[in-house]
């Protein structure tokens, strides 16, 4: 009777165990910029392995459609379908965009050209100073090869 007992209350216990919930770790959460719901150009990243110090995003390049997931852009002339998350919105001034793909300068702003009334300074012809020769600690003179030999440092 004592065995009785002690099974119903196992049972009961057993039947009062719930599982812990599981975790999922390759769910990576994606970051998606809020501009990109009203942007009219985006930046493309580049998905591909690439060298040092390559730059990470192409662009911009003109938005056609968009959708919950995709974007269609406009890139080379050709219609692509890009998704959410390898875009990043431009913010280009309306003057600078072209009607295909407008290139932007490394640094981002206007270099202007130079002036053509600022002349330089013609170079008179008088002759170079004679080189001495380049010399170690120790004293002896440096060859360098023949196609090293212009450089000035």
């Amino acid at each position: 009777a004592a065995d009785n007992g002690f099974i119903k209350k196992l049972k009961t216990h057993i039947q009062q165990l719930r599982a812990t919930p599981t975790s999922n770790h390759s769910a990576k959460p994606t970051f998606v910029y809020r501009d990109l719901s009203v942007c009219s150009h985006v930046f493309l990243r580049v998905d591909a392995v690439q060298p040092s110090l390559s730059q990470p995003y192409t662009g911009p390049y003109k938005v056609l459609s968009r959708t919950n997931k995709n974007f269609i852009i406009l890139k080379d002339n050709k219609e692509v379908t890009v998704t959410i998350d390898r875009l990043k919105p431009a913010h280009v001034l309306l003057d600078n965009v072209n009607s295909s793909e407008s290139k932007l300068d490394s640094s981002g702003v206007d270099t202007p050209s130079p002036t053509p009334s600022a002349k330089e300074p013609e170079k008179s012809a008088m002759p170079l100073p004679e080189k001495s020769p380049i010399l170690t600690r120790t004293g002896r003179r440096v060859h360098f090869p023949v196609k090293y030999r212009d450089f000035v440092p």
